[in-house]
């Protein structure tokens, strides 16, 4: 049997199963209850709107949705903490990332052609007024200023398409994105159906982690995309 992996003082992993303790005995967290409990974890429910939407591409409803949302801080790290949170279930918390080691590591992979093609979009974005980071990128002359400033981190470099395609390729993963006001986003890149994809909601400039609690275990690494996702997408 596996050790326990506690979530927090009371919530627990032990063989892809999550229990609460209690002084008396483990209780195991199910379907009609994981808001209830997860919660101090930070996730919550997804707005109506959405359970309703997904509802309808569903063959077998379920009574309580089990899609969640997890709490995120809104310090400009959102998209990063988002992304190392994911990629902390992928690998079964036996390791652990921060938002600042997502920047790290996305900064290293940069190639001089990359930034040269990046900084070149952020600039003509910039001329055209649809430019919404607090840096100037006709200021950025060199590839090591253009990775210093992606790893400061906080809001002087927050996340944007061009980040997300860079996570994408990175990590190997399709990232989708969902939002309150303007439904599905466009796929950045071409979905991969043999690579496993990280889900992620979008609202008022925040990024936050989608999860999918399977009855056993809020997943948020897909390795199989549910259903009714792929048919919102027409994948």
């Amino acid at each position: 049997m596996e050790e326990r992996y506690y979530l927090n003082d009371k919530l627990y992993l032990q063989n892809g199963i999550t229990y609460l303790e209690t002084n008396t005995k483990s209780i195991q967290i199910q379907k009609h209850n994981w808001h209830r409990y997860l919660s101090d974890i930070g996730w919550r429910k997804f707005p109506r709107k959405w359970i309703t939407e997904l509802n309808k591409r569903m063959i077998n409803k379920q009574k309580n949705s089990l899609y969640g949302i997890l709490s995120c801080p809104g310090d400009g790290d959102c998209l990063f903490h988002s992304i190392a949170n994911a990629l902390n279930e992928s690998q079964g918390f036996m390791s652990y990332y921060t938002g600042k080691d997502i920047r790290k590591e996305i900064s290293d992979s940069i190639s001089k052609d990359t930034f040269e093609m990046i900084i070149e979009c952020y600039r003509a974005m910039k001329d055209a007024c649809d430019f919404h980071e607090s840096w100037d990128p006709h200021k950025i002359t060199d590839i090591s200023q253009f990775k210093k400033c992606l790893c400061e981190g906080g809001h002087e470099y927050w996340g944007d398409s061009l980040l997300i395609q860079l996570i994408s390729s990175h990590y190997d993963v399709n990232v989708l994105i969902l939002s309150n006001e303007m439904g599905p986003y466009p796929m950045m890149t071409e979905y991969c159906y043999h690579k496993p994809t990280i889900c992620l909601w979008f609202d008022d400039n925040h990024f936050e982690l989608i999860g999918h609690f399977d009855g056993e275990k809020m997943i948020s690494y897909f390795s199989l995309l549910p259903d009714e996702i792929k048919r919102l997408y027409n994948l």
